[in-house]
C-alpha cells in the first residue's frame, strides 16, 4: 500500500495569470524506497501538462497531461526514493500561456528498519 501525501495546490484565479498555485505549509514522512503519491489539487484552466520535480539526496521527475487532472485532483505516483534525507517537491502547471510553480513541499525519507536475522540453526556435531 502506497502512502498518500496530499499537497494542497489551490489554483489562485487571476484574470491576468494563465495559472496560478498557493499551497499549505505541510511537512510529511516516508519511508526508504516505499512508493507514495504526491497529490495536488488545481483547477486546469488554461493548462496542458502537470510536471513533479523532487530534489534532495536523490532526484525524481515526472510529466503528466491535463487530461489526468480528476476532479481538480493530479495525482504523482512515485516509485520510491532509494535516498534517506530531506527533500523538496515541486508541481509546475504549463499552459500556452507559461509556467506556474506550486512553492515548495518539504517531506523526509526515512531509512528503512533494518530486518531481524532469521533462520539461524545450531547444528549438533
Amino acid at each position: 500500500m502506497r502512502t498518500r501525501l496530499l499537497v494542497a495546490f489551490v489554483c489562485a484565479a487571476l484574470a491576468a495569470l494563465a495559472v496560478g498555485f498557493v499551497a499549505q505549509a505541510q511537512t510529511a514522512q516516508v519511508l526508504q524506497g516505499q512508493a507514495f503519491d504526491l497529490i495536488g489539487s488545481h483547477a486546469g484552466v488554461n493548462t496542458t501538462t502537470y510536471a513533479l520535480a523532487i530534489t534532495g539526496p536523490a532526484t525524481y521527475t515526472a510529466t503528466l497531461p491535463v487530461s489526468a487532472l480528476v476532479g481538480n485532483t493530479i495525482t504523482f505516483v512515485v516509485p520510491g526514493l532509494a535516498v534517506a534525507g530531506q527533500y523538496q517537491a515541486i508541481i509546475t502547471a504549463t499552459g500556452p500561456g507559461g509556467s506556474t510553480p506550486s512553492v515548495p513541499f518539504g517531506f523526509t525519507v526515512n531509512a528503512a528498519p533494518p530486518t531481524a536475522v532469521t533462520n539461524l540453526q545450531l547444528i549438533p556435531r
